[in-house]
């Protein structure tokens, strides 16, 4: 374990979903995008699941009802379009990406922001989830925790008396960004088998793997 505090700064449970957002949602928006040109795409409507469900769950493990709802009902919507129980058009897609923008700007904001954030951003976050309810209806949508009172996630930052005891919450944060990263790393290196000077898959790969070094220092693993 690492015990320079400073290295550290004041990482906490929300810079890992940070972290995990930042990833996911460069994903999402490609993917969204990808779809104007190939609604179709089973194989995009994939990535696109399996990046909002990440983000789905390291929402639930920091506690943001508002993300936890938000994921689950773009992630309906997905797995809709993907059942061809809808068409999917530029509008709606337009729609999810505000949906994404959401997520990613909410992401952003400290602990001590959060809460006007919210209140500031509400009615927005309502438009844009009962847009997309809408669109495939009530019936298939299944939150797993309504809209409560919002409490602020409690934060604490490893001392020197609990570095040996990681919240297992945080474990599961760090393992859930590692697989995403993993398959980012395992990817660019196949891909660097055919394009070894490729600029942008090196990129890919350097994010990725920056990435999981923040998150080691979140969890303190050195």
């Amino acid at each position: 374990m690492n015990t320079n505090k400073q290295e550290k700064g004041d990482l906490s449970m929300l810079d890992l979903f940070r972290l995990e957002v930042e990833t996911q949602t460069v994903i999402l928006n490609k993917g969204l995008l990808a779809l104007k040109a190939e609604p179709n795409s089973v194989s995009i409507l994939e990535d696109l699941s399996r990046a909002i469900n990440a983000i789905r769950g390291v929402a639930r493990i920091v506690d943001l009802d508002v993300a936890i709802n938000l994921a689950e009902i773009i992630k309906n919507y997905f797995e809709c379009a993907y059942q061809k129980q809808l068409i999917l058009d530029a509008n709606s897609i337009n729609i999810l990406l505000n949906g994404v923008d959401i997520i990613s700007s909410l992401s952003q904001q400290d602990e001590n922001n959060l809460e006007t954030w919210l209140l500031e951003k509400n009615q927005q976050i309502e438009t844009v989830k009962n847009y997309i309810i809408s669109l495939i209806g009530d019936e298939k949508i299944e939150p797993e925790i309504k809209i409560k009172d919002r409490e602020k996630p409690t934060i604490q930052n490893p001392t020197s008396e609990t570095q040996t005891l990681i919240n297992p919450s945080m474990l599961d944060l760090f393992r859930l960004e590692v697989e995403a990263q993993a398959n980012i790393l395992n990817q660019g290196l196949l891909a660097l088998e055919s394009q070894p000077k490729s600029p942008k898959v090196l990129e890919s790969l350097m994010r990725a793997a920056h990435s999981v070094k923040g998150a080691a220092r979140i969890v303190a693993v050195d």
